[in-house]
């Protein structure tokens, strides 16, 4: 499966880097999409709930937010994103 190899790719940056600069990591949207187990379409549509940063026409995404969506701790309005 594609998606894993971006998954550990993310992990082995994040070992290489301290734990203040994996705050500031960002993503692409096929790792937001692995991390979270869900498609690369679902992340596109949910752009309004997610954590993100434009660079001109290119959208990246926190690791942080992402980090703590996954572990269910920033919901939008106390309700599932899902």
């Amino acid at each position: 499966m594609p998606m894993a190899g971006i998954v550990s790719e993310s992990s082995q940056q994040d070992s290489l880097l301290g734990a203040e600069d994996v705050d500031h990591t960002l993503l692409t949207a096929e790792e937001v999409a692995a991390i979270l187990r869900v498609p690369r379409s679902w992340v596109y549509g949910h752009l309004n709930i997610l954590p993100v940063v434009r660079l001109g026409r290119y959208v990246r995404f926190r690791r942080r937010g992402i980090d703590r969506m996954a572990n269910g701790s920033d919901e939008p309005h106390g309700e599932p994103c899902a």
